[in-house]
């Protein structure tokens, strides 16, 4: 077997389209098998968000996520009475961010270390549930995007006009879901100087151009918030009704304790109070943060650390555990660089030696695929066959 992998590694060709051809098959089954059949009927959730883009001039006028309602409703009038196509929307949006995981982790990490940890996020049972269930949730989950993308632009001066084009776009129509306003705040505080040596490139009507775009996206969003002043809380992730210090203090304890013990309650992304991250995940965290802060970047690090804390105490003071999505990406991106940090230490041992590396992707293939099995339990098999789901998706 490991003289078959050696000879399989010095062809790359062949190793670069037996990967693609498992990451298909992959996809294929974690989000699109049975998308409409798996669970009974449709959750209270689903049917919120469906109602909510059934009508275009009632999807434009949302003050929140209402570029993820307006792609609802444009799927929704292929066939208004199936739950593929309503599910569709969901599904979709999560194999974008697998792919901005991917073309992030591919710009940083070598190409096997960038597809394995895509694996990782892939099967990861938060973003499968969320992909397969026709709700807003799945928005939480789109820092991701913001961060492929930023890392895009730093990789090289040329085409700098395209990258801001998709950066500004993209960081408008996010600004439309709860909570993001927050994260764009951290990240253009993190990286200003950056932004604005790269700014500087640009002539003068190319920045009046991009200002302008990002205005007019924004547009309905301002209309919408000043029309009704009451929203605004919820988009900034503000408590209507503030909690005393004490229930504060332990909720956002409990944000904590969702990620590496259990959660406080059973809700929508989890399955009996499990945590998010599995043990082999949480201690991947633990050595890829390590890892991106000695080796990469310490700006990252910290940032990812100040956002995760931001996260917590936001879910706490709200209770809505639900809005911990928005840390889940980078923690799944500190797993990945631990994989580079393990597969690189192992191949140090013996540098010049085929066979070591062969060990090497025979241990990190074990690792994730170990991973897989439990997700895809988790996700395609517990989870919709447990009986808080099958209470929960009952509606029509």
């Amino acid at each position: 077997m490991v003289g078959k992998l050696v000879s399989l590694i010095k062809r790359p060709r062949l190793f670069k389209i037996s990967f693609l051809a498992v990451t298909v098959i992959l996809v294929w089954f974690v989000y699109f098998w049975r998308l409409s059949s798996l669970v009974p009927g449709l959750s209270p959730d689903e049917v919120v968000a469906r109602a909510a883009s059934h009508d275009l001039k009632a999807a434009v006028d949302s003050s929140t996520n209402a570029p993820y309602l307006i792609w609802l409703h444009g799927l929704q009038l292929l066939d208004h009475n199936r739950v593929l196509f309503l599910r569709l929307g969901s599904a979709l949006v999560g194999v974008g961010l697998a792919y901005s995981f991917f073309s992030l982790l591919r710009r940083r990490l070598d190409n096997l270390t960038a597809v394995f940890g895509s694996y990782l996020l892939i099967s990861l049972p938060w973003l499968v549930i969320s992909s397969r269930t026709a709700s807003t949730d799945i928005m939480w989950l789109s820092p991701l995007l913001l961060v492929a993308l930023f890392v895009w632009l730093q990789d090289s001066q040329r085409r700098l006009m395209l990258k801001f084009s998709w950066l500004a776009v993209a960081a408008a129509l996010l600004l439309y879901t709860p909570g993001l306003f927050w994260f764009e705040l951290v990240a253009v505080g993190l990286y200003f100087s950056q932004l604005k040596t790269s700014l500087k490139s640009l002539r003068w009507w190319a920045k009046s151009l991009l200002i302008l775009s990002f205005l007019i996206i924004l547009a309905p969003l301002v209309r919408a918030l000043i029309l009704n002043h009451m929203s605004w809380r919820s988009w900034l992730l503000i408590p209507q009704h503030w909690a005393t210090l004490s229930v504060s203090l332990k909720s956002i304890a409990w944000g904590l304790l969702s990620f590496v013990w259990r959660t406080p309650v059973h809700f929508g992304q989890v399955l009996a109070r499990l945590p998010i991250l599995s043990s082999a995940l949480l201690v991947l965290v633990g050595l890829g943060w390590a890892n991106l802060y000695r080796h990469y970047s310490r700006r990252a690090a910290w940032g990812s650390a100040i956002w995760l804390g931001m996260v917590i105490v936001l879910s706490g003071l709200n209770q809505n555990w639900t809005i911990l999505s928005l840390a889940v990406p980078f923690c799944v991106v500190a797993a990945a660089f631990g994989l580079a940090y393990l597969y690189n230490e192992w191949r140090l041992i013996f540098p010049h030696n085929p066979l070591a590396k062969a060990v090497a992707l025979i241990l990190i293939i074990l690792l994730v695929g170990l991973q897989l099995v439990y997700s895809l339990r988790y996700s395609l098999i517990a989870w919709p066959h447990s009986a808080a789901t099958r209470s929960s998706y009952v509606l029509k």
